[in-house]
């Protein structure tokens, strides 16, 4: 391990230099950037009205813009909104977007499994992306290992649903979800914020920005969270389900000229939260051994295959391995623009690198039944280059963009460690270290495995996107994208002891594909407050290699290509006397080739497949409306409906059509509401309330009852006193009614269990703020 950590700070230190390097270069070849669109997004999203959305502008389609104005199904939160919501990290933004679901794979400080109109990926394997593109100030985050991070000092989140295949970095079939930081200001100006809450909770965070010289700019916010958590370990008395973040965020903005504008950014995220414990339903029925019901499950009356039952409380577990999360990610950008007459010109370049490892305690229990470790390192290179231009009733971009990607993985799994002294006893003398890694022990599998992953992804794409105004009520819109992208793959296992190696397979593949996606869509414009819009769009997502703990090389694949072609109609609504604005959109959805992750039980040892389904129908409706009839007041309200349904899908020879799509209840509702008193010139008083309705849905395509969560409720409230000249002091509640719901279930009947990992019970807590 000591030599592994000397590598990864060699590596680091040269790809820094090398990083440095490449971007000094670019700056000092590049001519004078353009100061494009004024002001880029700033929000007005002010202290009195947090929950406003005011009229922020967004840059979805690569432009400023009001999203009134937008015939695109988007939802914009700002800053404030966030933090009256107790957004703090990247999974927590699903709680205000109707048809969006963001579960972390395995608990806190996890992957993120993102589920947008009905479009995700299950998988927890750190070489894949989703169809649904995270984006951190204009940058993809293509490995899951950099999806998770602290959102603080943020200026807003734009969230795109619908195939992006013309515009975004990378195509995706599901959406584009937008997160953008606060940007260096010419002033001087900033916050420091604190707050303590239960579970041994605190958060420090503060940035400060403002002018340094003539035409620089800079800004740098930090953030420390931690969390001792809501779990305890009643072996050790311990606590876990917590946090323990670092963040940094810094930025450089240079404005050399009225034409130019270079902006440099830095980000570092580090993770070392202890790894969530589950909780768990026994499957097996300890009187017939057969399987239990699951009803007899999820009251506690069965046991796993050692014959072990969770008796302890909700929160509560007995757990032999206690280890952290050792996750570092670490990015550096250079934006730069520039104006050649009438033509704009961008180039964003970026580089991330981030370093994993995800050990668990995968049994839920005392026995070493099962303990998985997932360790991945990933180094990401991007360039993306825009020129944009504009006249009368034309506006028109056209791109390239350009990833590569290199992932190493090194993953293990310690199966039935608690019966290898049995196993020992009685395996013949000439076995090596008296151990038969194969499983000799009445059919049961007893092993260590190692799967090592070497992957190597580039992706090439160029794009082209007009909007064409025929009259001033009426405008057409055209985009196309190519995209190529290739992958190696490189894969091993084996099964390892100290004393011995069992190879299992070796194997070299590769995998490359390319498509035309894009989008057809008119606006019609009929007042001025109201916009009527209807599209065609299509989706791409390149097929690549499964990842996971694998013991034939069969396994590995390829998975074939998505592609979802979309078709949408939509009414966005501006109320009379500038009250708020109502917008409603319904979508269908035909989806083929879809690619799905399931965890299969053989019998033996749980499999996990990823594969293409042929094809699966989706449609829906959302509506979201805002409401601000007097300055004091703000409510906002969404609503979505979604139907899925795998039509032709068979995995592991059993077959799953008619099953919904996992993570896709039929009804998502939420709402926030804000009132603000004044309780003097300058000092108010506002109470908020937010609330998210989840419906019943699957965690499982094969849409097993156990693996299910029922319909529910969460209410946040919070009671804010401050002052006009920057101070503010809140207490706040999360989960107000102690609701007690699960945001993963993974089926382990193999081993008689499944994994069930559970969300946060009711917290309080205060926050303290002062802006200057």
């Amino acid at each position: 391990m000591d030599k592994l950590s000397v590598v990864r700070k060699s590596r680091r230190s040269r790809s820094h230099v090398l990083l440095g390097s490449v971007m000094a270069s670019i700056l000092v070849a590049a001519p004078a950037l353009a100061q494009t669109e004024e002001s880029e997004a700033q929000s007005t999203d002010g202290a009195k009205a947090p929950l406003s959305s005011g009229t922020i502008v967004v840059t979805a389609q690569r432009r400023a813009q009001n999203p009134q104005d937008i015939g695109v199904a988007i939802t914009t939160l700002g800053g404030e909104t966030l933090a009256s919501l107790g957004v703090t990290d990247s999974t927590d933004i699903d709680s205000q977007v109707p048809n969006l679901i963001i579960d972390p794979m395995a608990g806190s400080g996890t992957q993120p499994v993102v589920f947008l109109r009905g479009v995700g990926l299950n998988d927890f394997s750190l070489n894949n992306s989703g169809p649904v593109g995270l984006y951190f100030d204009d940058i993809y985050l293509s490995s899951f290992s950099s999806q998770n991070f602290l959102l603080f000092d943020l200026q807003r989140v734009e969230v795109l649903r619908g195939p992006q295949g013309t515009l975004y970095g990378k195509n995706t079939t599901g959406g584009a979800i937008n997160y953008i930081s606060n940007p260096p200001t010419d002033y001087l100006d900033g916050y420091v914020q604190g707050s303590i809450a239960e579970f041994g909770a605190y958060e420090i965070e503060g940035a400060v920005g403002g002018p340094i010289a003539e035409g620089v700019n800079a800004r740098v916010a930090v953030a420390r969270h931690f969390a001792d958590g809501f779990f305890v370990n009643e072996l050790t008395d311990r606590r876990s389900n917590g946090t323990d973040l670092w963040a940094l965020r810094a930025f450089v903005e240079l404005e050399p000229s009225p034409d130019a504008r270079i902006l440099l950014r830095f980000r570092a995220d580090i993770n070392d939260t202890p790894f969530s414990q589950y909780e768990r339903y026994e499957t097996i029925d300890p009187v017939t051994g057969g399987a239990c019901s699951t009803g007899q499950s999820r009251a506690g009356e069965c046991v796993d295959v050692l014959g072990y039952r969770d008796t302890t409380k909700r929160y509560r577990g007995n757990f032999n391995r206690e280890e952290s999360i050792d996750r570092e990610v670490y990015g550096l950008s250079v934006k730069a623009e520039f104006a050649l007459g009438d033509v704009d010109l961008t180039s964003i370049t970026s580089y991330e690198e981030g370093q994993n490892l995800l050990p668990e305690d995968s049994d839920g229990s005392p026995l070493q039944l099962l303990a998985i470790t997932v360790g991945a390192d990933t180094d990401t290179f991007t360039q993306e280059l825009r020129l944009s231009g504009e006249t009368d009733r034309l506006n028109w971009i056209v791109g390239g963009y350009y990833l590569d990607e290199r992932t190493r993985q090194n993953q293990s799994a310690d199966l039935f460690r608690e019966l290898r002294p049995l196993v020992a006893s009685l395996a013949p003398a000439t076995n090596p270290g008296g151990f038969d890694p194969f499983g000799a022990v009445l059919g049961t599998p007893v092993s260590f495995s190692r799967h090592k992953n070497q992957q190597d992804s580039q992706s090439l794409a160029v794009f082209a996107r007009a909007e064409f105004a025929l009259t001033d009520q009426l405008t057409v819109i055209g985009g196309l994208r190519y995209t190529k992208e290739e992958r190696e793959f490189r894969s091993e296992a084996f099964f390892e002891e100290p004393t011995f190696r069992v190879p299992l397979y070796q194997a070299d593949l590769a995998y490359s594909d390319d498509d035309i996606s894009g989008n057809l869509a008119i606006n019609y414009q009929p007042s001025r407050d109201l916009l009527l819009y209807a599209s065609y769009s299509k989706g791409f997502k390149s097929g690549g290699f499964n990842g996971g703990f694998l013991f034939q090389a069969a396994e590995l694949g390829p998975f074939e290509s998505e592609q979802l072609h979309a078709y949408e109609a939509g009414a966005k609504w501006s109320l009379p006397g500038h009250i708020g604005y109502l917008n409603l959109a319904s979508f269908y959805y035909d989806y083929s080739d879809l690619q799905v992750f399931t965890l299969v039980n053989t019998g033996n040892v749980p499999a996990t497949i990823l594969d293409n389904a042929a094809n699966a129908e989706i449609y829906g409706a959302e509506a979201e409306l805002f409401l601000n009839p007097v300055d004091s007041l703000n409510a906002t309200f969404s609503l979505g409906y979604l139907e899925s349904e795998l039509v032709d899908f068979v995995s592991a020879g059993v077959s799953q059509a008619g099953n919904r799509l996992p993570r896709t209840p039929e009804i998502t509702f939420s709402g926030a509401i804000s009132y603000q008193a004044d309780l003097s010139d300058d000092l108010f008083l506002r109470p908020s309330v937010n609330f998210t309705y989840t419906g019943h849905h699957f965690f499982l395509t094969e849409n097993q009852p156990l693996a299910a969560q029922d319909a529910y409720w969460l209410v946040n409230g919070e009671l804010t006193i401050g002052s006009d000249r920057g101070w503010q002091l809140a207490g706040f509640v999360k989960n107000l009614f102690d609701v007690e719901y699960n945001v993963n279930v993974n089926d382990l009947s193999d081993l008689g269990f499944h994994q069930v990992v559970v969300g946060a019970p009711r917290t309080f807590g205060v926050r303290a703020r002062f802006d200057f």
